[in-house]
């Protein structure tokens, strides 16, 4: 990563978002220009998959903006003939832009995600590297939906050993509102 910039040399940022479609090109055009009244400088670029796949020079102009751009948002790539079009340039600006936000994406796409301790091609560790331990492995069909209503139905048994933290309360939250309809609507004997 970067090292943080002092204000004295502070520059405004370049954003880039690569996405599939244009959709968002009308909410794109008022968010930079209401950015650059509080940001000036500001560089914010959007590049749609269905116009740079089949124009070259688009495409070129994507990989330019990709390559010196300060953040990075990549969403809905989850076609192949889009995604692989863009994928070694965003994998090769990973280490070295600020952020670099991946969502809606293919798997390969989204575990570029980089953003500060936040890395989405690290193993799971701490909480969510156990629960992934505890689910098992796939047997080359996916996960049945009975297994992981069990393990739903398991967690949080399994949350009340752990530490006493913000993250594990919220989770039995999340559990307890998930098992709430069951026992709500269960038939009375």
């Amino acid at each position: 990563m970067p090292k943080p910039i002092s204000p004295a040399e502070a520059s405004a940022p370049r954003i880039v978002i690569v996405t599939m479609d244009s959709h968002f090109g009308g909410a794109v055009d008022k968010a930079r220009a209401m950015l650059r009244q509080q940001i000036p400088g500001l560089e914010l670029d959007l590049h749609a998959a269905d116009e740079f796949a089949g124009d070259e020079a688009a495409l070129s102009a994507c990989h330019a903006d990709i390559a010196r751009a300060d953040i990075i948002i990549a969403g809905m790539l989850f076609m192949e003939d889009h995604f692989r079009l863009v994928q070694d340039a965003i994998a090769a600006r990973r280490e070295d832009c600020d952020a670099l936000v991946c969502c809606l994406s293919a798997p390969e796409i989204t575990r570029l995600t980089l953003m500060g301790r936040l890395d989405m091609s690290a193993e799971a560790k701490g909480l969510m590297g156990l629960l992934k331990r505890l689910r098992g492995k796939k047997d080359g069909n996916g996960a049945s939906g009975k297994g992981q209503m069990r393990m739903l139905r398991e967690l949080p048994k399994l949350l009340r050993f752990m530490a006493k933290c913000a993250c594990c309360a919220n989770c039995q939250s999340c559990c307890a509102l998930f098992q709430a309809p069951r026992r709500i609507y269960a038939p009375i004997s």
